[in-house]
């Protein structure tokens, strides 16, 4: 996957508004109402093969998104061989110029959770990893 490059006058709307559409459209396709564990597969295997088990994912997972300093995202991305890892930008930044794909998304803007939980991030990812459509992320995963 080769990443597009705009003209240098427009590439901060471009990221800004695009990058927006792209991480907010991916984040509500990720969510869904009943809670599931991620299962046997090719995911849960890379996960295991990274982090040892998918609960030191969480973990890791939910300290990058602690990290994210203000607004921003927290991914579980693979590279072009499928190698797994976390990614994280500020504002509406994305991994496609990194040509990663994204595989898991999660916002850390306030407005994702401040009217439930106000200042309160790490219940909100907590409560985050309840609605993961883990079977949407392991189609993500079989690019």
């Amino acid at each position: 996957m080769q990443a597009y490059r705009a003209a240098k006058k427009i590439q901060t709307p471009v990221r800004n508004f695009a990058g927006g559409i792209f991480n907010h459209n991916f984040y509500f396709k990720m969510l869904t109402p009943k809670q599931e564990a991620l299962k046997d597969g090719t995911l849960k295997t890379a996960i295991e093969a990274v982090w040892g088990g998918v609960d030191t994912f969480l973990t890791d997972f939910k300290a990058a998104g602690m990290s994210v300093f203000g607004s921003g995202w927290a991914y579980l991305v693979a590279d072009k061989n499928g190698k797994l890892s976390i990614y994280r930008t500020p504002n509406q930044d994305t991994p496609i110029p990194a040509n990663l794909i994204t595989i898991l998304i999660l916002d850390v803007w306030e407005h994702a959770y401040y009217l439930k939980n106000q200042n309160r991030r790490a219940e909100y990812i907590d409560y985050f990893f309840n609605v993961i459509d883990w079977q949407k992320a392991q189609r993500n995963f079989e690019f």
